[in-house]
């Protein structure tokens, strides 16, 4: 009786290889999704704003819109490195008197009042990447006169520093928070009154 295993496995590996290379050449890619919060108590979420995936060089740019509860998501993103931040057009808000006191008393050390993260960098309104007296001035005016877009240099929204995802064949998961520019306490509550916008230019 012949033996016909030898032909049996050659059969299999020429039509099997092409489906398990195709398979393999077709995984390469993952996803990535969060939510995106106002950087107070309540983790208000920040809704109708743009996510922003990008690489490096900005050869690939993926945008998407938080919903109603902060959330996004990046579906079939290829295997690669990226960054990923926010912007958003909803109103600016919660700087107050109380919100001054806390940057002169943290310019002067004062305990109890010494702030950091997005807290701190949001009393950096005029991007020199201090807290000063000139930051204080400034947020005077603007509370002054909020619909003025003159007083702020970096805009009326912060968001956490560009974070680096790498992409492998995995789901990434990373949920990251804004704040609005002169909240040093975080008493905000953004509200959803702003719709979809698109990033022209992020150079």
């Amino acid at each position: 009786m012949k033996n016909y295993l030898p032909f049996f496995i050659v059969f299999c590996s020429v039509i099997l290889f092409p489906f398990s290379t195709f398979s393999q050449t077709n995984s390469s890619f993952g996803s990535v999704s969060g939510t995106l919060n106002y950087n107070n108590s309540k983790n208000t979420p920040i809704c109708n704003s743009e996510v922003v995936l990008y690489s490096d060089d900005l050869s690939s740019i993926n945008t998407t819109v938080t919903d109603l509860t902060g959330h996004y998501k990046f579906d079939s993103i290829p295997n690669g490195a990226y960054k990923i931040n926010a912007y958003t057009k909803l109103n600016w808000g919660g700087a107050t008197s109380i919100d001054i006191t806390y940057y002169k008393n943290c310019i002067g050390a004062l305990p109890g009042y010494l702030l950091s993260g997005l807290k701190l960098r949001s009393g950096d309104v005029n991007g020199s990447n201090y807290l000063t007296s000139t930051d204080i001035t400034l947020i005077k005016k603007k509370i002054g006169n909020p619909k003025s877009s003159e007083y702020f240099a970096n805009g009326e929204w912060l968001f956490d520093d560009d974070y680096y995802i790498t992409i492998s064949d995995n789901d990434v998961v990373y949920n990251f928070k804004g704040q609005c520019y002169g909240d040093a306490n975080g008493s905000y509550i953004p509200q959803n009154d702003a719709s979809y916008y698109e990033i022209k230019d992020l150079v």
